[in-house]
């Protein structure tokens, strides 16, 4: 099966309740991981390197995190690595090229290489192609989509279309999925759609590379059918029946009612659903965008929880930016929902 051209927007997985930054800051003896997860998707690694400095940790399990977590970004070159040699190798020079650009930018928050790495890429991929199997002529800026997908399925896998995830461009590789027909009830509309269900997967991007593999997408939409990582939920509950399939359900309604509309106001709208759907994991989520929050339109998920804890602020106190989660779990569940 070979995937249309996909716009990626990415949904992430659903975190449990989580401290604040400021707790996070004095914790001196453990590891604050939603914290450290919640900075990693602003793309702020040397924050994290900062904070894992700050830490005399104890427990073996912060111990083996912060030793692979500073062999990643700490030095001259990313030292865990050694899983390249035992994962297929068909797509490792690939592979390798994308995480090189993710530690870059990541380690440079302030700097973009995007076009740096467009044009690695091509150089790549023209020498590939040296028979001509993935592109007639020469691999340029315009062709490079195509002979992306072409290279990566002849070699046995399925990827998204080349394209940016929040602040990155990203490698999202799998080798096998299953799809399920589902209805969705949405706001005033319905939505029967195709879901995949992927597994094996040999990359889940930058957010997954970020993070060292301890949390990763979910899933995402397309115009034509929703995709599902299948080892990140029970589908009976909650995180899968609303915040992956309303949340990304939404995102197939609005493709086709609103082409072209920004990533930014997607994942804001996908949130807003969330808002009104969500019991048992509400408080959760509204944790969840206080971490996860920055005003930065460029990274979409970030700036959508921004934008959600922004508005509904306003909407529910009267205030411009309330960060204390105990003022919120004050807040009783329907006024989310009538406000949303």
């Amino acid at each position: 099966m070979t995937l249309k051209h996909l716009a990626l927007y990415i949904f992430f997985i659903a975190l449990t309740t989580k401290p604040s930054l400021g707790t996070a800051q004095k914790a001196k003896d453990t590891i604050n991981y939603e914290f450290l997860f919640g900075t990693a998707v602003k793309g702020d690694v040397p924050a994290i390197l900062t904070y894992l400095d700050s830490l005399s940790v104890t427990r073996e399990k912060d111990i083996a995190f912060k030793n692979k977590f500073e062999g990643r970004f700490k030095y001259g070159m990313d030292r865990t690595d050694d899983y390249f040699s035992t994962q297929d190798t068909l797509l490792n020079p690939l592979h390798k090229l994308f995480q090189g650009y993710w530690r870059d930018g990541l380690l440079h928050p302030e700097e973009n290489n995007d076009s740096i790495f467009k044009q690695e890429l091509i150089a790549f991929f023209n020498k590939e192609n040296v028979s001509h199997a993935y592109a007639d002529g020469k691999v340029t800026e315009k062709n490079l989509e195509p002979v992306y997908k072409k290279y990566i399925e002849d070699r046995g896998y399925y990827c998204t279309g080349f394209g940016k995830a929040g602040k990155f461009y990203d490698f999202l590789v799998w080798k096998t999925m299953e799809p399920e027909v589902f209805t969705i009830d949405l706001v005033n509309h319905t939505e029967k759609v195709q879901v995949y269900f992927m597994k094996d997967f040999l990359s889940l991007g930058w957010m997954e590379y970020s993070r060292l593999g301890e949390r990763y997408p979910g899933g995402w939409a397309t115009n034509e059918a929703l995709y599902c990582v299948t080892k990140g939920y029970d589908q009976t509950s909650e995180k899968f029946k609303v915040i992956y399939l309303k949340h990304e359900g939404q995102h197939f309604y609005d493709y086709k009612r609103f082409p072209g509309l920004a990533s930014k106001d997607l994942e804001y709208r996908g949130k807003l659903v969330e808002m009104i759907y969500c019991d048992k994991e509400l408080y959760n989520r509204v944790s969840y965008y206080l971490d996860n929050a920055k005003n930065d339109p460029r990274n979409a998920h970030p700036h959508a929880n921004y934008r959600i804890i922004k508005n509904l602020s306003e909407e529910i106190f009267g205030e411009a930016y309330v960060t204390d989660f105990n003022r919120w779990l004050a807040v009783p569940k329907e006024n989310f929902m009538n406000q949303a």
